[in-house]
């Protein structure tokens, strides 16, 4: 689902369904060669949904999912030994954005049934609030090199809004969002055509750089676009 590459162009990835012993892989040469660097124990997590790396502190989180009691955001030291955890069985740890600051990691819910939320957790106290709230389900992220953070909702068989829009939303402060862009769901079933969905690329590169790749909607299928600001 999702992958992470550190200060030394590590990247890494872990399995997605289908697997009672869910496992972690490395590749150091550009995905040429990979190795298993972590093994979680049998039914101890259901998927894993990304991996990313945390520069302040030096550590990977890694984030599980998908339903209620399988949900949790698992840390690991840069040797991958498991360091701690943060679960409780609810949909507050079902993420795929996160983001790191100095002081805080904020992360936004992907949560299809009631909506996303954004969460704050302070490294000092380690308390967790709520920021605000998304009447979509949100997937993927990024935030630019100008500060601009892009979210994009995605449209699912499941959930509580039927609008069938794709949504690009724009913060620059997790606070106040502006709806940038929305794409309509096209019409072939999900099961076989992807649900709709939109992401962004990796890389540094400013909010007048942004462009989107797309599925599962009408007239941009399988299309890469410049999104305007």
């Amino acid at each position: 689902f999702g992958s992470s590459v550190d200060r030394e162009d590590t990247i890494l990835f872990g399995d997605y369904g289908g697997n009672n012993r869910s496992k972690i892989y490395k590749s150091s040469d550009n995905g040429k060669s990979w190795d298993i660097i972590f093994e979680f124990g049998y039914k101890e997590i259901k998927q894993i949904l990304n991996i990313k790396w945390d520069k302040y502190e030096k550590k990977y989180w890694v984030f599980t999912g998908d339903e209620r009691g399988e949900c949790g955001f698992f840390i690991f030291n840069e040797q991958f030994e498991k360091l701690d955890k943060h679960y409780d069985g609810t949909l507050q740890y079902r993420a795929i954005s996160v983001f790191f600051f100095a002081e805080c990691v904020i992360w936004i819910t992907n949560d299809p049934y009631d909506g996303s939320k954004v969460y704050r957790y302070d490294r000092l106290t380690r308390e967790i609030i709520m920021l605000g709230s998304f009447l979509d389900s949100v997937w993927y992220s990024k935030r630019t090199n100008d500060g601009l953070i892009f979210i994009a909702s995605v449209v699912e068989k499941v959930g509580f809004t039927r609008d069938n829009l794709v949504k690009i939303y724009s913060s620059y402060d997790f606070n106040n969002w502006s709806q940038e862009a929305t794409f309509i769901k096209d019409s072939l079933p999900m099961k076989l055509f992807r649900y709709g969905v939109a992401s962004f690329p990796e890389g540094d590169y400013s909010s007048q750089d942004m462009f989107i790749n797309l599925e599962g909607v009408k007239n941009y299928d399988g299309k890469i676009i410049k999104l305007k600001i």
